[in-house]
């Protein structure tokens, strides 16, 4: 699992959603996929430690044990009516780790760590659960043509940043499946037909 494209992380996700029986669905409750996961793959346990005990943002999946570990203030935020859209790809991109079956310690710890610095499998590895986290919480095929970043954020609790990098996805996955050409940005096409027609003269 840890060469997929971008092709596979969607099927792989999709899959996922399919069998805890949330595919139909737009907003998911992170928390309770803790527990279908426990279903889905008898063995694995989690535990709510204390936020001391968890480097940020506060997840982390143990092959070892078979053991998600959250902190006990992530899971609560992404509990709530407002549930914070961190905490909730917090839960979900640990999740990831135990469905696609990544060997040894796993701890989504902030940016700029050591162990990532230094090892180009483990970020690559991160870079497919980042994804496939996101594609659990917001597939493509839920996502509306053109649907921009404000209503994806809405529809399925992403952060804005996440959910900009989703709109821009599913974009491109319409254009490819429909034969269409990306739209030329105004910006660079004012730069086009000035090299193309000359710049007005100015008065």
């Amino acid at each position: 699992m840890h060469s997929l494209d971008e092709d596979e992380i969607e099927a792989k996700a999709r899959q996922f959603r399919l069998a805890i029986g949330v595919d139909d669905s737009d907003w998911l409750d992170v928390p309770t996929l803790v527990y279908k996961l426990k279903r889905l793959l008898p063995g694995i346990s989690y535990a709510l430690v204390e936020d001391y005990e968890l480097l940020d943002p506060g997840g982390r999946w143990d092959a070892d044990k078979n053991q998600l570990l959250i902190r006990r203030s992530v899971f609560e935020k992404a509990n709530r009516p407002n549930a914070d859209p961190r905490a909730r790809f917090t839960i979900v991109h640990e999740i990831a780790h135990a469905y696609l079956g990544h060997a040894g310690v796993r701890n989504r710890s902030a940016k700029g760590s050591l162990e990532k610095a230094i090892s180009t499998k483990i970020r690559r590895i991160e870079t497919i659960t980042d994804r496939f986290a996101a594609a659990v919480l917001a597939p493509l095929h839920r996502i509306k043509p053109n649907e921009n970043a404000a209503s994806i954020a809405l529809r399925f609790g992403l952060s804005k940043q996440a959910s900009e990098i989703r709109a821009d996805q599913a974009a491109r996955d319409y254009r490819r499946k429909n034969g269409l050409t990306r739209p030329i940005p105004n910006s660079v096409r004012k730069i086009i037909d000035e090299l193309r027609y000359g710049k007005k003269n100015e008065t």
